[in-house]
């Protein structure tokens, strides 16, 4: 009992801060009336030891359908998609933000291997998957991924320069209050010989 209540005043007199989750990607199906479709997603995060699979490819999603939306700790730093379907491709939209949930998730992903399409395809406006080939449809402004697994990078986080002015100068706050209020609590929770 006493070492569990010691553990419980340890934890009050912590500072907890959690990493905030400020890396979102957010990937929709298309409204498109063949849009529905299966598609696998995986995930590679600054620092994590394997992939996360977000997809697995046996769920079909149809028009307008979120199929990720998820922010991490860490930056994204790259994406894998893939269909395992000859008939039943999957096309949708994939965004990216550096802001939090909150924050603008608008930035466009850009395929850096294994897709094709017409001008400009490597900026990931629509994407279109599945493991058959495109055919001859009007391919403008589709990145197309289609029997490989295709990798999409997010753009660059842009670096904020440090200011040139120094900032004025203020006295920090006193924790005095605080520090007696934890030996208040602390005090208040601990009774010897009980």
């Amino acid at each position: 009992g006493s070492k569990m209540l010691g553990g419980l005043v340890l934890l009050a007199l912590m500072d907890i801060t959690a990493a905030a989750d400020n890396y979102c990607l957010k990937i929709k199906t298309s409204d498109h009336t063949d849009a529905a479709g299966k598609v696998v997603i995986k995930v590679q995060i600054k620092g994590a030891d394997a992939l996360e699979e977000l997809t697995d490819g046996t769920t079909q999603y149809v028009g307008g359908a979120d199929v990720v939306n998820t922010c991490w700790a860490n930056k994204v730093e790259y994406v894998l998609v893939k269909s395992l379907s000859a008939t039943d491709g999957w096309f949708g939209f994939f965004d990216y933000g550096w802001d939090g949930a909150s924050g603008a998730i608008d930035k466009k992903l850009k395929c850096v291997d294994k897709c094709t399409g017409d001008e400009g395809y490597e900026t990931v406006n629509h994407l279109y998957a599945a493991n058959k080939n495109w055919g001859d449809s009007d391919k403008t402004g589709i990145t197309i991924c289609t029997k490989d697994e295709c990798k999409l990078e997010p753009p660059m986080e842009p670096t904020t320069a440090a200011p040139t002015t120094a900032a004025p100068m203020t006295a920090a706050p006193t924790t005095a209050t605080t520090t007696q209020e934890k030996k208040a609590v602390l005090s208040s929770v601990i009774r010897p010989g009980v």
